[in-house]
């Protein structure tokens, strides 16, 4: 396999460039903002929050985002080397490490004297050390479910638990399912327990053993790779289909296992847009769970407020953030693998798609109305005209995103047949 054929695969694989440098700025500047006026062994405390959340994320994250890949046929056809297929991989995971690596390396240097400097190498060095541990421990145990779930499926392992739960009335999953739900509640449990562990060795010891818990995951990691890597190309290949077909879930199922939203239940939408705002619901419902992604960024919010983890500032600033990565999101469905450009311009004029997506957009402006006054009222530093702020911001973010959506796609469309 050529350079060439190993780029023009990645290019398959790049994200749009403006989504990665905006992700980027927000991590890091979440991670200023949470250290903002803390003192050295405040962010020591800080930074274990922010790892021991890293590791649930990861443990949840990681099969999304290696599997399956866009470009498989890519793959097919030029039939990468072992080689090149890790340098994939570390591509892909690097989508959800560099901006967690920059969030913990904003946190540590935020204010930060020169007299400070070695104590904050170090606690940098440690947690970057912790994050690389998880990485490497996760990513090994996930690469492998294709076999694993295989074994699942065929009755070869766990032939006692699938009859115990079948006298018990079943568990409401295929057995191939399983492995995967397993891998994320111990990949989580043991990268929270590495940092449990690290923080209890340090202070046991008074020695900087913050990362022990995570350099043990490591080790184990790059064992574990160090056995598969002979055969990463089959275990890629064998994982991607369980991925590939648990995730695209076929049978009219949408992926949290519901039914597709009905067009019966868009009442509330006009007529003319009707057809329009169906369609992208049910790709939004199939691929993009804004409401879980809503629900998840205001619960680790108030998490990190009742830990005293944020400053006022903070605290007026993550909504916004929220709110941003909420409207945004609407611009993944200008993409072709969720409704062809021809076919969305069939579909409606460029007015009626701008209408159509600031409605998919402000659905979700009431519950966040309700989540932000919860929010205002229960934290001191905070009131009705940080309230109000919120709410302004996010009718002209629908609204600005809808129309940079529709005009983007618009002038797509003028390239491809100009």
């Amino acid at each position: 396999m050529s350079a060439f054929d190993y780029k023009l695969i990645l290019r398959g694989e790049k994200r749009p460039t403006w989504l990665g440098v905006l992700i980027l700025l927000v991590a890091i500047l979440i991670g200023a903002g949470l250290a903002s006026d803390h003192t050295l062994n405040e962010k020591v405390v800080l930074l274990r929050y922010l790892n021991f959340l890293f590791a649930g994320v990861l443990a949840f994250a990681t099969p999304w985002v290696l599997f399956p890949q866009i470009s498989i046929y890519l793959f097919q056809a030029f039939n990468p080397d072992r080689r090149h297929l890790m340098g994939i991989f570390i591509a892909r995971i690097g989508k959800v490490v560099v901006p967690g690596a920059a969030l913990l390396t904003s946190a540590a240097f935020m204010g930060s004297t020169l007299d400070e400097i070695l104590s904050t190498l170090t606690l940098w060095a440690e947690n970057i050390a912790l994050l690389a541990g998880l990485i490497v421990y996760i990513t090994y145990r996930y690469v492998r479910m294709g076999e694993v779930s295989q074994l699942w499926q065929e009755g070869k392992r766990g032939e006692k638990f699938m009859a115990y739960s079948r006298e018990a009335g079943g568990v409401g999953v295929p057995a191939g399912s399983l492995p995967t739900i397993g891998t994320t509640l111990v990949t989580s449990i043991a990268g929270m327990m590495a940092v449990v562990f690290g923080a209890y060795a340090q202070g046991l010891t008074g020695l900087p053993l913050n990362a022990l818990g995570g350099i043990i995951l490591l080790i184990i990691g790059l064992l574990g790779w160090r056995r598969i890597l002979l055969s990463v190309d089959v275990e890629f290949y064998h994982t991607h289909g369980f991925y590939s077909e648990l995730f695209h879930n076929p049978g009219g199922k949408a992926d949290g296992g519901r039914d597709p939203i009905p067009v019966q239940a868009l009442y509330w939408v006009p007529g003319f847009i009707k057809s329009m705002v169906w369609l992208s619901l049910r790709q939004m419902d199939r691929k993009i769970p804004v409401g879980r992604i809503i629900a998840a960024g205001f619960f680790l919010y108030w998490v990190f407020t009742y830990a005293g983890l944020l400053q006022a500032e903070a605290m007026f600033a993550i909504p916004f953030i929220i709110i941003l990565i909420k409207n945004a999101l609407i611009l993944r469905l200008t993409a072709p693998v969720f409704a062809p450009r021809r076919f969305q311009q069939r579909m409606g004029t460029s007015f009626q798609w701008f209408t159509a997506r600031s409605f998919i957009n402000l659905r979700w402006t009431l519950p966040l109305m309700v989540l932000t006054i919860i929010s205002q009222w229960f934290m001191s530093d905070l009131n009705m005209t940080h309230w109000w702020q919120w709410v302004y911001f996010d009718i002209a973010a629908a609204i600005g995103f809808a129309a940079f959506a529709t005009l983007r796609l618009e002038n797509r469309l003028k390239n491809d047949y100009a």
